[in-house]
């Protein structure tokens, strides 16, 4: 038995491999999805190859973001950014999101914060759950009343689509009354939905002050310039040199990283009582 052969794994479906391999691109993108999920994905990309060839553009989707984030040599870096606006062009939910994480990069495409939050915009236009959380963080932090419900709209829907971590985020925020009236009955459904479902708990962030973090000079308007800024350091010992940034991450901003991080984290098997 080969053990790179896919057929020889029980979480392959012996029917799909076959469809895959007669031509069928959404087995094609099954297979490969599969493979990507079991840690294979080097062994994902012809799958995903050929399913684009098909003309399937979740499948360039995940092509590109491989060739992006696990090759990048310039030439796959190339191809990725081709195969992502090609599948924009297709309306891909996931595509122009895509397109702004590389920009944000400077390196496989421009970082232009225009064409940036237009992607942004046109991602979560096609209900795309990680855009539609990207603007609701964004809207959050505004003073603008309007901004706020704005904010929790967008979290709501993308929670509504299956994205669990806004679910969490909006369950904090109903929890703690921020960017948003205080719902304790709202953060307690959540929780049990989410406990359900079997997703983990974060650990308890308490916002300080409002997260309020760059210029919203008028409402409903984006400008990620200005979000993305750097605080300046304050020095507060010279030999050795310690300098502090204050308020590069908000609350939200580090509830969004435990919660992304959380499905993924493992107890250490390293103790040491002292």
């Amino acid at each position: 038995m080969n053990a790179n052969d896919p057929s020889a794994r029980p979480e392959f479906d012996p029917h799909r491999l076959a469809q895959a391999e007669s031509g069928d691109p959404q087995a094609q993108f099954a297979l490969a999805q599969a493979l990507i999920g079991t840690g294979r994905p080097s062994d994902a990309l012809p799958w995903l190859k050929r399913s684009t060839a098909a003309g399937h553009p979740p499948a360039a989707v995940e092509l590109a973001r491989i060739l992006l984030f696990l090759t990048q040599s310039d030439q796959d870096i190339a191809d990725a950014v081709r195969w992502l606006h090609w599948a924009d062009a297709k309306a891909s939910p996931a595509a122009p999101y895509w397109l702004a994480l590389a920009a944000l990069g400077n390196r496989a495409l421009e970082c232009d914060f225009g064409r940036i939050g237009g992607w942004l915009l046109s991602s979560a236009r096609r209900r795309f759950p990680p855009a539609l959380r990207a603007l609701a963080l964004y809207f959050g932090r505004s003073p603008h009343p309007a901004d706020r419900t704005a904010s929790e709209r967008l979290l709501r829907d993308a929670s509504q689509l299956g994205d669990v971590v806004s679910a969490r985020l909006l369950a904090e925020r109903a929890r703690h009354g921020e960017s948003m009236p205080a719902d304790p009955a709202l953060a307690t459904q959540l929780d049990r939905q989410l406990a359900a479902a079997g997703c983990p708990n974060i650990a308890q962030v308490v916002a300080q002050r409002d997260p309020v973090a760059a210029p919203f000079e008028r409402p409903q308007h984006l400008a990620l310039e200005g979000l993305l800024s750097v605080p300046a350091p304050q020095t507060l010992h010279a030999s050795p040199w310690v300098r502090v940034a204050d308020g590069v991450l908000s609350a939200e901003d580090c509830r969004l990283i435990s919660a992304i991080a959380a499905p993924h984290l493992r107890r250490s098997r390293v103790f040491d009582p002292q």
